[in-house]
């Protein structure tokens, strides 16, 4: 029996983003013994010491059952396909906190965009609705800030696509990556034993100097260790951003196009599919930017203070 279920996909056609980038907030609240879950309706995979509730079906009323046998008291949802009617009806029998990635603003009683350019997007709140805006409310993985500290092997280069590689960008950007740099190549666990082949074969046919890994134990320990980092326009972003990194971002889905925007807006170089080419000039020219902001300075705890409460 759980207070609190995190509802997100966790399979690679909608990727991992949403599993990780709760992954902090699940990691706090067993930290400081509350009774969470990760909860799922669709098919997924099992990831190590990891509690999921699953149940497929695409009816509300059925997970609305099937949660309120569990006893949960609230549900955070990160899941691009739960319908805004469907959160109407869930908040009936539950508290809510809704990520809300799209500026849906829907009436919950708590929203949560820890984006930096979240909170000029919400200029007419719901009275009764909490709101969590901006990097302040950032959800950092333990493992994160156990790594601030790794020194930097020179002339390496991180590059990770999300954990499904959606469009088989790395396999794509492979044969415009110059010979002289080291590459530290990371697939994340949506990626197949096949396509994982695919790009080992690839790379040996191009001579490249690279490790090849398939979602490490040790993911930060290698992205910090590494001098430049080459991902997509995801929440990694911020990650990247915590250790200081110089890096460039692959849009690789539409959901990311607000931040995309916004690192343009800090000068950060932004690929997309269609111009995947341009990598090569990019790495001969050191076109890697370090993002330096304060954000980090002031995170606070006021969102695993509410959760808290409001589960009891």
């Amino acid at each position: 029996m759980y207070d609190i279920a995190i509802w997100t996909p966790i399979n690679p056609e909608s990727g991992f983003g949403h599993f990780y980038r709760m992954f902090g907030l699940y990691e706090k609240l067993l930290e400081e013994k509350q009774s969470v879950t990760y909860f799922t309706n669709s098919d997924f995979i099992k990831l190590e010491k990891i509690d999921i509730l699953h149940i497929k079906t695409d009816s509300i009323n059925k997970i609305i059952e099937f949660l309120q046998k569990k006893l949960v008291k609230m549900i955070i949802i990160d899941n691009y396909d739960v319908s805004q009617n469907e959160i109407k009806e869930l908040n009936k029998y539950f508290k809510i906190v809704y990520f809300d990635y799209k500026f849906l603003n829907p009436t919950v009683d708590a929203i949560v965009n820890f984006n930096p350019y979240a909170p000029e997007k919400y200029k007419n709140k719901n009275e009764q609705t909490r709101y969590f805006l901006g990097l302040e409310n950032m959800l950092f993985r333990k493992e994160i800030k156990a790594e601030k500290s790794i020194d930097i092997k020179k002339k390496n280069i991180f590059i990770s696509i999300g954990g499904s590689d959606v469009g088989h960008i790395t396999y794509k950007i492979l044969p415009f990556l110059p010979s002289a740099m080291h590459y530290n190549i990371v697939l994340g666990n949506g990626c197949s034993k096949e396509y994982y082949e695919e790009v080992d074969i690839r790379l040996k046919q191009l001579y490249l100097n690279y490790c090849l890994y398939r979602q490490p134990k040790n993911y930060f320990e290698i992205l910090r260790s590494s001098e430049f980092v080459i991902i997509s326009c995801s929440t990694t972003a911020y990650e990247v951003i915590y250790f200081s990194k110089p890096f460039v971002c692959i849009n690789v889905v539409e959901n990311q196009d607000e931040l995309t925007n916004y690192l343009n807006s800090k000068n950060i170089t932004t690929l997309t599919k269609d111009n995947l080419e341009d990598i090569t000039d990019i790495i001969n020219k050191n076109r890697f930017k370090i993002l330096e902001e304060s954000w980090f300075s002031s995170q606070n705890n006021l969102l695993y203070d509410y959760i808290k409460e409001g589960a009891r």
